[in-house]
């Protein structure tokens, strides 16, 4: 389900949550852009927090990784991910 508020567009899964599998959950009219599953900021195919400013945020199951403004990567998040793959 999908709603717009001022100019906002959330993206929700059937438990009411904020979510999407394909795509930004969030989209702000300034062109922010969240990837969140079940309220949770996550995603490991990209940044979940992309800025207008271009400015960008790692986030796995809700806990930030890294973030560009500290010079962090997608290419670090995904050496991340194979550590945490052997933990």
């Amino acid at each position: 389900m999908e709603k717009t508020i001022n100019g906002t567009i959330y993206c929700y899964n059937k438990k009411g949550q904020i979510h999407c599998l394909n795509g930004p959950a969030i989209i702000t009219r300034n062109g922010h852009k969240y990837w969140l599953i079940n309220n949770k900021l996550h995603r490991e195919d990209g940044p979940s927090c992309e800025f207008a400013n271009g400015q960008e945020e790692w986030h796995y199951n809700g806990v930030k990784i890294g973030s560009s403004k500290n010079e962090f990567t997608q290419e670090k998040f995904e050496r991340w991910l194979k550590l945490k793959a052997f933990q």
